[in-house]
């Protein structure tokens, strides 16, 4: 089981990661594959410090660091990014700051989205995309409902399989 996000390391908030870590820690053997790089030429990302935090927040969940991998290639296009998308199983939304343009992008390989719907703009845009494609089963309100869906997404292939063909044949009636 892979879940992938490639949301921006700024978007990667104290919170998620001990959420992300607690997804860990309730699915044994499911792996979290990050690709949280800005490729709008700013400045470097501080990759060694976020993976060091994370890997920390990790043991303190009694998950192996080694079920985190962060993707430190910068693509040439967005198409190119968009194959390491196809590597997972699940796309985890952030909370805070949802991603819209890569949850899009995760959508359009086939990925079940998992968002948490908040009251802020940035926070909603993640659960607008999912309802105007009807996958409103995708959107949930709070950590625990969101480690339940993940962890049923991963435990459950079907489950994650009829989504994909949901996802799938919303995409080629667009």
């Amino acid at each position: 089981m892979l879940f992938v996000s490639a949301a921006n390391f700024y978007k990667i908030t104290p919170e998620m990661l001990e959420l992300w870590a607690r997804l860990l820690a309730a699915v044994p053997g499911a792996r979290l594959l990050l690709h949280p790089l800005n490729d709008n030429g700013s400045s470097p990302y501080p990759i060694k410090r976020f993976c060091a935090e994370f890997d920390h927040v990790l043991e303190a969940h009694g998950v192996a660091p080694e079920r985190l991998i962060v993707s430190s290639i910068r693509f040439p296009s967005c198409t190119d990014a968009g194959e390491l998308l196809k590597l997972g199983d699940v796309y985890l939304d952030t909370h805070s700051f949802a991603g819209v343009h890569v949850a899009a992008d995760a959508l359009e390989h086939g990925l079940p989205v998992v968002t948490c719907e908040g009251g802020t703009f940035r926070s909603l845009t993640g659960a607008a995309l999912l309802r105007s494609l009807g996958l409103d089963e995708l959107i949930v309100s709070n950590d625990e409902a969101y480690l339940a869906l993940c962890s049923e997404l991963a435990y459950e292939p079907a489950y994650r399989a009829y989504f994909r063909s949901r996802i799938t044949a919303t995409a080629v009636s667009a």
